[in-house]
């Protein structure tokens, strides 16, 4: 049998070769797959992976007379030819499958001429391995064109994860893929629940355009062919078809496409991988869902018809057959440092670092500075999230890396006068602000509803810089991000032998 699947998106936009040399073959060091397999709790393995990172391009000259596309290196995305960035020409990349326990090693070699690269591995804590985030100046510098940086983590904490690139808009321009973190039988809290839990069964969808989403960055206000920062398509595991922009007819580029077997129950693994705005559904033709997990977290299972989801979320299910928050934090545009954080935070000006109590001076309405706040170690810290952009528009997605927090509670702002931060901090103030106790949900990303709120917890018991920021790729761009640093240096493992520095270059003499 092969599955229809049908994926709704809110907000949608349907627009009306390459040469010898840049897409010549290059021969990747063998990806094994050894650790895709049955786990076994208390038999870790090391799993190697190689990351080719470059600028290539879909429906490019690999694609010319190819019968097997994933054997000519050929990119066919949704029929339209464009750059895109890749690891090993594979949209999406390459896929992590690991056992709870495992050690990662990942290489990631960038070549792309001119651009940095860094990759975050999204979902993973990095207890211990905070050096290994990924997050540009804030636990790493950023991989240089010709430069080859190593990740090193440990698959801790089980579920559907997945990575992508952290620098620029390199994530929106293909540079993701999954991570999945399987446990043993005995560990799995959902495991009696379906027969089948298949690598094939792995769906991470993309928000697609058919140029650099840097075209449209911060907008594009007299081109008409470019139509605003809302995708032209998307794809379902590389897969999609589109109006083509040039002939006006709808591409016949294959689509996805999942078998099953009638009368078996099977665990599909969606990962949304998406970076603009735009909430999809996903529905299964004539079928129900069971929803059992959501960013690695595993909750009562609960039988729906379909999956909403936001950029960033990670969500499982199976199925038988027969403070505030705008786009800025506090009033502070959050600006990198010239140096990472964790690392090189002795190279960095005091004057840099702010946050709402400590802004540079005659910085005006909007600062902009690197935003950072300092949290005790395993304090408990709860942080009331406020979306106080007006007039109302999309929602806001938060990612915090580095933990799982509770949601204790969400909602729309009262009406009335005043602003929306003063009307929940009088609620909060007289104990009305409801807060769920017991079996809050537990997650790394969370969609704050727009003019709404939402109350999260987490103890702040994992040491390091942790980026708490907006997922929407073009809110992250003009500064919706900021820094938690949990404890201090001697909380934290120390500098790794060898590790790159980066920084600053301005003599005291002319």
């Amino acid at each position: 049998m092969i599955l229809t699947f049908t994926l709704s998106v809110l907000c949608l936009v349907l627009d009306v070769e390459g040469g010898w040399g840049s897409q010549r073959n290059i021969i990747h060091p063998p990806q094994r797959n050894d650790c895709a397999r049955k786990c076994v709790y208390g038999q870790p393995r090391t799993c190697y992976y190689y990351f080719h990172i470059e600028q290539y391009s879909t429906m490019g000259w690999s694609c010319n007379n190819c019968t097997v596309p994933s054997d000519c290196q050929c990119i066919l995305a949704d029929g339209v030819e464009r750059s895109v960035y890749t690891a090993n020409r594979m949209i999406p990349g390459p896929k992590i499958e690991v056992c709870e326990g495992d050690k990662v090693v990942v290489d990631v070699e960038n070549t792309i001429d001119g651009s940095e690269v860094t990759i975050h591995w999204h979902g993973i804590w990095q207890r211990d391995t905070q050096y290994y985030d990924g997050v540009p100046f804030v636990t790493q510098c950023p991989i240089l064109s010709g430069n080859t940086f190593r990740y090193t983590w440990f698959a801790k904490n089980a579920g559907t994860h997945f990575w992508h690139a952290h620098t620029g808009m390199q994530k929106l321009d293909g540079l993701s893929g999954p991570v999945i973190i399987r446990q043993s039988a005995s560990r799995d809290y959902h495991g009696s629940s379906y027969g089948n839990d298949l690598s094939e069964h792995v769906i991470i969808i993309n928000d697609w355009f058919p140029y650099f989403a840097t075209e449209t960055l911060p907008g594009a206000l007299r081109r008409t062919n470019l139509l605003g920062q809302l995708p032209h398509s998307l794809l379902i595991n590389g897969k999609g078809q589109t109006i083509h922009p040039d002939t006006s007819v709808m591409t016949q580029t294959p689509l996805q496409e999942f078998n099953v077997t009638s009368g078996q129950t099977y665990r599909f693994r969606l990962i949304n991988a998406m970076a603009t705005i735009c909430p999809v559904i996903l529905t299964i033709d004539q079928h129900t869902l069971t929803a059992i997990a959501s960013d690695g977290e595993p909750f009562e299972r609960i039988v729906v018809n379909g999956i909403q989801s936001y950029s960033g979320k990670l969500l499982f299910f199976f199925f038988g057959n027969g403070e505030l928050m705008t786009h800025r934090v506090d009033s502070i545009e959050y600006t990198s440092p010239p140096s990472p954080l964790i690392s090189q935070i002795k190279d960095i000006s005091p004057s840099q670092l702010c946050n709402k109590n400590k802004k540079p001076k005659n910085c005006g309405e909007i600062c902009s500075c690197t935003h950072v706040i300092e949290l005790p170690l395993n304090a408990v810290v709860e942080l009331i999230l406020i979306d106080d952009s007006s007039p109302v528009g999309s929602p806001h997605t938060i990612h915090l890396h580095g933990y799982a927090f509770n949601v204790m509670g969400m909602g729309i702002v009262p009406n009335g006068t005043g602003s929306s931060v003063a009307k929940l901090t009088n609620l909060d103030r007289r104990d009305m602000l409801e807060r769920r106790f017991y079996q809050p949900a537990f997650k790394d990303t969370l969609t704050v509803p727009s003019n709404g709120y939402a109350v999260v917890r987490f103890r702040a018991n994992n040491p390091g810089f942790w980026f708490f920021h907006c997922h929407f790729m073009y809110h992250m761009a003009i500064g919706m991000e900021m820094v938690l640093q949990v404890g201090n240096f001697s909380h934290i493992p120390p500098i790794p032998k060898g590790f790159p520095k980066c920084g600053s270059y301005i003599p005291n003499h002319w």
